[in-house]
Protein backbone atom coordinates (compact mmCIF):
# COMPACT_ATOMS: atom_id res chain seq x y z
CA UNK A 1 0.00 0.00 0.00
CA UNK A 2 1.22 3.75 -1.11
CA UNK A 3 1.05 6.00 1.54
CA UNK A 4 0.69 9.40 0.83
CA UNK A 5 2.50 12.37 2.79
CA UNK A 6 0.87 14.93 4.48
CA UNK A 7 1.60 18.42 3.30
CA UNK A 8 3.74 19.89 6.20
CA UNK A 9 1.84 22.26 8.05
CA UNK A 10 3.48 25.57 9.98
CA UNK A 11 3.44 25.00 13.91
CA UNK A 12 4.25 28.77 14.50
CA UNK A 13 2.89 31.72 12.88
CA UNK A 14 4.13 35.54 12.99
CA UNK A 15 1.18 36.52 13.74
CA UNK A 16 0.87 33.75 16.69
CA UNK A 17 4.27 35.25 18.05
CA UNK A 18 3.51 38.52 17.81
CA UNK A 19 0.68 37.59 19.94
CA UNK A 20 3.22 35.47 22.51
CA UNK A 21 4.61 39.21 23.00
CA UNK A 22 7.48 38.71 20.38
CA UNK A 23 8.21 41.86 17.89
CA UNK A 24 9.06 41.22 14.26
CA UNK A 25 12.73 42.37 14.97
CA UNK A 26 13.09 39.49 17.75
CA UNK A 27 11.39 36.93 15.03
CA UNK A 28 13.76 37.57 12.22
CA UNK A 29 17.01 37.72 13.87
CA UNK A 30 15.64 34.36 16.29
CA UNK A 31 14.73 32.37 13.64
CA UNK A 32 17.38 33.64 10.98
CA UNK A 33 15.54 35.60 9.00
CA UNK A 34 12.35 33.53 8.79
CA UNK A 35 14.15 30.27 8.04
CA UNK A 36 13.08 28.85 11.50
CA UNK A 37 9.39 29.06 10.32
CA UNK A 38 10.33 25.90 7.79
CA UNK A 39 8.23 23.02 8.57
CA UNK A 40 11.12 20.45 7.61
CA UNK A 41 14.54 21.10 8.73
CA UNK A 42 14.51 24.32 10.13
CA UNK A 43 17.66 24.05 11.46
CA UNK A 44 19.47 22.91 8.46
CA UNK A 45 18.14 25.58 6.17
CA UNK A 46 19.22 28.26 8.41
CA UNK A 47 22.71 26.43 8.29
CA UNK A 48 22.54 26.62 4.45
CA UNK A 49 21.80 29.93 4.69
CA UNK A 50 24.42 30.89 7.20
CA UNK A 51 27.03 29.47 4.93
CA UNK A 52 26.28 31.72 1.93
CA UNK A 53 28.05 34.61 3.86
CA UNK A 54 31.13 32.71 2.41
CA UNK A 55 30.48 34.00 -1.21
CA UNK A 56 30.69 37.94 0.28
CA UNK A 57 34.34 39.54 0.13
CA UNK A 58 34.73 39.11 4.23
CA UNK A 59 33.00 35.96 4.14
CA UNK A 60 36.58 33.81 4.58
CA UNK A 61 38.37 36.16 6.96
CA UNK A 62 38.59 34.60 10.37
CA UNK A 63 38.16 37.76 12.42
CA UNK A 64 34.74 38.40 10.93
CA UNK A 65 33.24 34.92 11.30
CA UNK A 66 34.60 35.23 14.90
CA UNK A 67 32.62 38.55 15.41
CA UNK A 68 29.59 37.52 14.01
CA UNK A 69 29.64 34.00 15.25
CA UNK A 70 30.05 35.75 19.23
CA UNK A 71 27.71 38.69 18.61
CA UNK A 72 25.07 36.67 17.29
CA UNK A 73 25.38 34.49 20.41
CA UNK A 74 25.37 37.44 22.67
CA UNK A 75 22.55 39.19 21.35
CA UNK A 76 20.51 36.14 20.95
CA UNK A 77 20.30 35.10 24.72
CA UNK A 78 17.51 37.39 26.30
CA UNK A 79 15.53 37.26 22.79
CA UNK A 80 15.87 33.41 23.48
CA UNK A 81 14.62 33.48 27.10
CA UNK A 82 11.77 35.47 25.76
CA UNK A 83 10.84 32.86 23.49
CA UNK A 84 11.61 30.08 25.70
CA UNK A 85 8.85 31.31 27.80
CA UNK A 86 6.98 31.01 25.16
CA UNK A 87 7.46 28.88 23.27
CA UNK A 88 8.74 25.85 26.00
CA UNK A 89 12.21 24.56 25.70
CA UNK A 90 14.63 24.71 22.58
CA UNK A 91 12.09 25.64 20.15
CA UNK A 92 12.44 24.34 16.81
CA UNK A 93 11.97 28.58 15.66
CA UNK A 94 14.61 29.55 16.75
CA UNK A 95 17.44 28.77 14.58
CA UNK A 96 19.96 32.01 15.27
CA UNK A 97 22.00 29.02 17.40
CA UNK A 98 22.51 27.15 13.92
CA UNK A 99 23.95 30.05 12.29
CA UNK A 100 25.98 31.18 14.90
CA UNK A 101 27.58 27.71 15.18
CA UNK A 102 28.15 27.13 11.46
CA UNK A 103 29.74 30.69 10.96
CA UNK A 104 32.41 29.15 13.89
CA UNK A 105 32.62 26.49 12.24
CA UNK A 106 33.70 28.06 8.73
CA UNK A 107 36.30 30.25 10.72
CA UNK A 108 38.03 27.22 11.90
CA UNK A 109 39.38 26.42 8.67
CA UNK A 110 40.50 30.14 8.25
CA UNK A 111 43.57 29.66 11.02
CA UNK A 112 44.96 26.75 8.37
CA UNK A 113 44.90 28.89 5.46
CA UNK A 114 45.95 32.56 6.95
CA UNK A 115 48.86 32.00 8.35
Amino acid sequence: MIRLLKKPEFKISVVGLNKDGLNYLEQIFLSFFFTGLSPIASGTISSILACLIYYFPLGRNFYFLIFLSLSTYLLGIKPSQKAEKFLGKDPSFVTIDEASGMWLTMASPCLLYTS
